[in-house]
């Protein structure tokens, strides 16, 4: 029988036991209202510092020290709600029977609105499962009331399969798909795959896509430097040229490359639900689909500034309508594709499989219990290679995944009542958050230690593997200050666009040139012992 909770603590800051679909709701429209609270006090603070009458230039937006400081205070307010948000979402998807570390499909694009609405309609598991009472059960007394079963206590970190043979059960996050993907059947086009599993593999792109992206900074940006500053005439057009370039490349290897990657997983998903692969054309033309977002988009930002030019009376009647037309017709497109996406990843990831044999096979092999301290926080023991890849690329994700909340949540507001209140000067809460981010590869250092003792090799080796971390604490230096400065009041306000100018104007000096070739060097370390690591 079910435990009610009693208390703040126990209705929204716990994540053992379950949550029924009215309690949930109920308590995230509780969350829901006092976030739009904080977003009024928020629009409440700019609006008064906006409309000022004693402002020497009345309807010039400036913000001000005081302001800032006020702004993070208000920001800072958003931590418990989000922290209670994401632990009643665990404890509903508990009743789901699944494990809480599905959470992470919101960091997803365009899955979150799937997955909170999927967690409003779906009815839990009937009876007792593995993570506790039923709560639409009969409400135990203090006096008679029973501890939860121990599964639940260890909550989001412990995926143990749930009790009971229930054909709506989903498998826990990671467990069923540990046998299927250790021979790392990503590109298997045959058999099926649970929704377990299929998370697992894209949540293994998207490490595999920040993997990339942080190996890219090692390894090409030092050389474009040097090769700038040494061999081209003009150093700082050259240099932010091909900067962007591959800049633009490593975005178009995301958006293009990896979906169609995930097509192989994505058919055997569509197998497990008893669908043909003409489902699966949706996705293979996902690139096609980009690039008409990016023209949506386009036709809306061109709308924005058409607006712009004719609230200034730079552009006639005529104009305004191709502007209003553009902007239409760019929300249009903008609109249908989000909510095709949400709709089509939703329906992929949420949709349960077929609960006997098919076409395509027999279903996935049931949930077995899966410690994620043990398999992904733990150093001790060896790990062979196949599962190293796959743990490894998910927790790269997770790491910048939970590295840019902290940021969002945390040092950016603490950074904005800084420099309000004049305790640190512009750029040094830019300068942590940079460092942060470039710091998340190491959310894979205890699964490197236990490849390491597997080949035969000293941890401290662990040493070259992130060598590649060791300029950032230097070459984010200039990044931000040249963020600091565009926060700077007095230069937004009167200073020298020159000051900018020369700040991103490359000038090679022998300091410059040697932290440049010692970032290519720590790059070149790194990938040697990724190499290392990879052999069999």
């Amino acid at each position: 029988m079910h435990t009610p909770d009693h208390g703040i603590k126990e209705n929204f800051f716990r994540f053992a036991g379950r949550l029924n679909r009215r309690r949930y709701l109920l308590r995230s429209l509780l969350l829901f209202v006092l976030t739009l609270a904080l977003c009024a006090a928020i629009v409440a603070v700019i609006a008064a510092q906006a409309f000022d009458p004693t402002h020497p230039e009345p309807g010039e937006f400036e913000i001000t020290g005081e302001m800032s400081a006020a702004l993070g205070g208000l920001l800072l307010l958003f931590i418990p709600i989000t922290v209670s948000g994401n632990m009643l979402m665990i404890r509903r998807l508990h009743d789901l029977s699944m494990s809480g570390c599905y959470i992470l499909l919101q960091f997803i694009p365009f899955l979150t609105p799937a997955l909170m609405l999927y967690l409003f309609c779906k009815k839990g598991t009937a009876g007792e499962n593995a993570y506790g009472a039923d709560p639409c059960a009969a409400a135990l007394t203090p006096d008679t009331a029973a501890p939860l079963p121990a599964p639940a206590a260890a909550g989001v970190f412990d995926t143990a399969a749930p009790a009971g043979d229930a054909a709506d059960e989903m498998p826990a996050l990671g467990a069923s798909s540990m046998a299927d993907a250790a021979p790392l059947r990503f590109f298997t086009r045959t058999g099926r795959l649970d929704r377990g599993g299929f998370a697992m593999i894209i949540g293994t792109f998207i490490g595999l896509w920040g993997l990339i992206t942080w190996l890219e900074d090692a390894l090409l940006l030092a050389p474009i430097y040097l090769l700038s500053a040494g061999l081209l005439r003009e150093s700082t057009p050259a240099f932010w040229v091909l900067s962007i370039s591959v800049f633009g490349l490593t975005l178009l290897c995301g958006l293009f490359i990896l979906p169609l990657l995930s097509i192989p997983a994505a058919l055997r998903r569509l197998h497990d639900i008893g669908r043909s692969a003409f489902f699966i054309l949706p996705l293979a033309l996902s690139s096609i689909g980009i690039i008409v977002f990016g023209v949506g988009a386009s036709l809306m930002s061109n709308g924005l500034i058409g607006f712009a030019r004719i609230g200034r009376g730079a552009a006639s009647p005529e104009e305004g309508a191709v502007v209003l037309g553009m902007f239409v017709v760019g929300s249009l497109i903008v609109t249908v594709i989000v909510l095709f996406l949400c709709i089509y990843g939703g329906w992929l990831f949420l949709k349960k499989g077929a609960p006997a044999e098919n076409a395509h096979g027999a279903p996935p092999a049931p949930a077995a219990p899966f410690s994620l301290r043990a398999a992904y926080l733990s150093a001790a023991g060896t790990i062979d290679r196949d599962t190293f890849i796959l743990r490894g690329l998910i927790a790269v994700a997770a790491s910048l995944a939970l590295c840019k909340m902290i940021d969002s949540l945390i040092i950016t507001p603490l950074g904005m009542i800084a420099t309000g209140l004049e305790l640190i000067p512009y750029g040094v809460d830019d300068y942590i958050s940079l460092l942060l981010i470039t710091l998340a590869p190491l959310g894979a250092l205890p699964l490197v230690l236990r490849r390491l003792r597997a080949i035969g090799r000293s941890g401290a080796e662990a040493f070259f593997v992130f060598a590649a971390l060791l300029p950032y604490p230097i070459v984010c230096v200039p990044i931000a200050r040249v963020l600091g400065l565009l926060q700077d009041n007095a230069f937004l306000h009167g200073g020298d666009p020159q000051v900018l100018f020369d700040m991103l104007t490359v000038t090679p000096t022998s300091g410059s040139i040697a932290v440049a070739a010692f970032a290519f060097v720590c790059g070149v370390a790194s990938v040697v012992g990724i190499v290392r690591l990879l052999r069999r």
